[in-house]
This record gives C-alpha cells, sequence and structure tokens, in this order.
C-alpha cells in the first residue's frame, strides 16, 4: 500500500498497472476508488487471478482492463482516451490570482488528465 500511496490521490483517475504479477499491489490500487484500471502483465500464469480481481474491480464499479503483454512492446495510445478525466490536481495547479497569466496559458496547466502508471517490474529491465 505505501507503494501506492506515493502515486498521490488516485480518486477517479485512470491507472496502468505494470507487472501487477499476483495482484497484491493492484488490490491497494483499487482501494483508491479509482475509474479505470489497465493492467499489463506479460506471465500468462497471473491472468486468472487478475480476471478474478476484474470482477471484483466491476462490483466496485470500477473499469479493468486487462493486457497479456510486454511493457516495452505495448502501445498505450488511446486506453484512457474515451474517458479521460480532466481537473486540477495539487501537483499542477497555478493559482490565477497568483500568477496572472492569461488563460491560455493556464489553461494546459490546470486540464490535466487524471492518469498515473505505476509499476513493478524485474531488475533486468
Amino acid at each position: 500500500m505505501e507503494f501506492v500511496k506515493c502515486a498521490g490521490n488516485l480518486w477517479d483517475a485512470n491507472v496502468l498497472d505494470v507487472g501487477p504479477g499476483s495482484g497484491g499491489q493492484t488490490r491497494a490500487i483499487l482501494e483508491c476508488r479509482l475509474r479505470h484500471l489497465a493492467v499489463i502483465e506479460i506471465d500468462r500464469r497471473f491472468i486468472p487471478g487478475l480476471e478474478e480481481l476484474r470482477l471484483v474491480a466491476s462490483e466496485m464499479g470500477v473499469k479493468m482492463d486487462i493486457y497479456r503483454q510486454d511493457i516495452l512492446q505495448f502501445n498505450a495510445d488511446g486506453i484512457f482516451r474515451q474517458e479521460a478525466n480532466f481537473g486540477m490536481e495539487s501537483w499542477g495547479f497555478i493559482s490565477a490570482v497568483e500568477h496572472p497569466l492569461s488563460d491560455s496559458l493556464v489553461q494546459p496547466i490546470t486540464q490535466l488528465p487524471r492518469a498515473r502508471a505505476i509499476g513493478s517490474l524485474p531488475f533486468n529491465i
């Protein structure tokens, strides 16, 4: 759970979990009440357990996709596109009062997608 806390606030976020293995970290991620979880696992032995977690996620109202693929070969374009959630976060917020910038400069900073990538990879990668 400590590792997941390092990712910041995951509530209503889109999360990419790389190398979930048996799903211990994935369970901790699901407890954060995110919007969409995509997991990428290359080892087929872990897929049945992740399928069980997908059922739990569905009951919690979380969309969960499982990709059995090598992260080094994975194309992540568009996996969160349909439900991209935009909102201000503490790490990406600039106050217009403190910094009187034009709206065109503030907009890209305050409209960051709530997406996080969390991974646990072997030492040889």
